[in-house]
């Protein structure tokens, strides 16, 4: 039965006739008998490529990959049929779903998917702007979101008997689509499925089917829907140009039984369907299409009727008016690239212009980075939109605030004593080594440039060089409140020391507690340099 219904529907379509026949149905098998491809090393056959699952034995229509174009590789504009199997070698693989981008931006006309796919992938027809019909087996359950995003010209769909759920956006801005049947064992259709799908006009929907709330959204006038399966005929208003010839279509849907279409009257004329019938119970539903070729030279009227059921339409010259103009963007603009968008008479669904968008330009939002101690500063500048970066404005570096610095332990004659200092701001903390007393420029030795220094420094002169507070106190002694009282006594210590470094002179203990001197402050830059004394202050 399979195969005289496909021959049938095969020879119908390639009479040159006063009208053309398209049966859809929602069981693929009445169009194409299950087939099978055998596949290349490369895992290509009939045309397209696949992703093998070899521990399930199944097989995706297109390359395991995300987010890109046309993955399963179809050329050309024609027709695509879905098998049931692939073969590599001697192993079967059943085909179970359509991948992701599977056949996105192809110039695909015309799909028949037979019944072992159960899902069609995101983006799997999305941008297909030749699409016109698609077929589906009973297998499928799922169509994802986005899966038949922007088909500008996608006319007839004909839901699989089984779908379950129908995905967000999944028919997005298919703006020629004027009917639709959800099968009656639909339970999900998500938000925003038959978004801004202008021309759509009836859904014969399920009662117990529950959309979510804007499943229609972008379509006013609301279409009307009939939540039952009885006979109905439809024949929708077409628009062209002058002159130009089209495909005039005329609805069947829900119709019970299908085997005998004797009642179909077109414009008053029998228009009888022989032995065109679909083996699925005593139920027929889901895009039967009867249309006829007709060249537009004025206004028509177009009457159906089926079944004691009626239906009125037109065909008419299109003015492309400017309310009838929809702006479809292609190729969404960048805050630095201009995007595409066509401008699309939602009537006629002609392209009339291909325009420009302008770039966004980048929306920064600034915040600023306040300088610190060792990172400068600077303005930052974040695009909301792209997520561009720029920075401007910059400050330097704070430097670091070192307090006065705080002695751990006092130098003596043989050994360094140690000096931290914390900055103010970070409370970063720096140790020094205070050279040993008498070494009071910090040169490793004790001698006359020392001497020098400290009588200059005691008569309140300048010396040229570093000057160690701490190490000038060459006596070791510390005033009864702990400071470093500096003096000629020092003087003598330290010449003493020099003469003969076997002289052994006094020598404080470390203090129990940290000294903080009240001497003048020991500079520090960035970082204390390990034995570096202070200037000597100017006379």
């Amino acid at each position: 039965m399979k195969n005289k219904i496909l021959a049938i529907v095969m020879a119908v379509l390639m009479i040159a006739a006063a009208f053309t026949v398209y049966i859809v149905a929602d069981k693929a098998p009445a169009l194409a008998d299950t087939t099978n491809v055998d596949l290349n090393e490369d895992n290509q056959g009939g045309g397209l490529f696949y992703t093998l699952d070899e521990e399930n034995n199944t097989a995706t229509v297109g390359k395991a990959l995300y987010a890109e174009h046309n993955t399963s590789g179809f050329e050309g504009d024609g027709s695509i049929t879905i098998p049931d199997t692939v073969t590599k070698g001697e192993k079967t693989y059943i085909v179970t779903e359509i991948g992701r981008n599977a056949f996105d931006g192809s110039n695909v006309k015309e799909v028949i998917i037979l019944n072992s796919v159960t899902k069609i992938g995101e983006f799997a027809f999305a941008n297909c702007r030749n699409l016109e019909r698609v077929a589906m087996g009973n297998g499928v359950t799922e169509i994802a979101g986005f899966a038949f995003w922007f088909c500008p010209k996608l006319v007839d769909v004909s839901l699989g008997a089984n779908v379950k759920t129908i995905g967000g956006c999944a028919f997005w801005s298919d703006v020629s689509l004027e009917v639709i049947t959800i099968p009656q064992g639909a339970t999900e259709i998500m938000t925003e499925a038959f978004k801004d799908c202008v021309n759509l006009k009836v859904i014969v929907k399920a009662d117990t089917t529950e959309p979510a709330e804007d499943w229609l959204a972008g379509i006013d006038p609301a279409p009307t829907i009939k939540n039952d399966y009885t006979p109905f005929v439809y024949v929708p208003t077409t628009y062209a140009e002058e002159g130009q010839q089209i495909l005039v279509r005329v609805l069947l849907e829900g119709n019970p039984g299908a085997a005998d279409l004797s009642d179909l009257t077109v414009n008053g004329e029998p228009r009888a369907i022989e032995n065109l019938y679909l083996e699925i119970g005593d139920t027929a539903y889901n895009g039967t299409i009867f249309a006829y070729d007709q060249t537009v030279d004025a206004d028509k009227d177009v009457t159906a009727s089926l079944k004691g059921v009626d239906a009125a339409g037109a065909v008419k010259v299109c003015a492309h008016a400017d309310e009838d103009k929809v702006e479809l963007v292609t190729t969404a603009p960048t805050c630095e690239e201009k995007g595409v968008k066509d401008i699309i008479c939602k009537k006629c669904h002609k392209t009339l212009e291909t325009v420009d968008v302008d770039a966004l330009d980048h929306d920064y939002v600034s915040f600023v980075i306040e300088a610190v101690c060792l990172d400068g500063g600077y303005t930052t500048k974040k695009c909301s939109r792209c997520g561009d970066v720029q920075k401007t404005d910059p400050t330097p570096a704070t430097g670091h605030d070192w307090n006065d610095g705080v002695i751990n332990s006092m130098p003596t004659h043989s050994s360094v004593g140690e000096k931290k200092f914390t900055c103010n701001t970070c409370k970063r903390v720096e140790t020094v080594e205070i050279p040993v007393l008498g070494d009071i420029n910090g040169d490793g030795s004790r001698n006359a440039k020392d001497v020098i220094a400290l009588m200059k420094y005691l008569v309140g002169k300048k010396s040229a060089g570093k000057f160690s507070i701490e190490a000038a106190n060459c006596s070791g002694k510390l005033s009864d409140k702990g400071a470093i009282e500096i003096n000629a006594q020092d003087v003598t210590d330290l010449m003493k020391a020099i003469v003969d470094p076997n002289v052994t002179l006094a020598s404080t203990e470390v203090p129990t507690e940290a000294y903080v001197p009240t001497a003048p402050a020991f500079p520090v830059d960035d970082k204390p340099a390990t034995g570096a004394p202070e200037e000597v202050p100017a006379a």
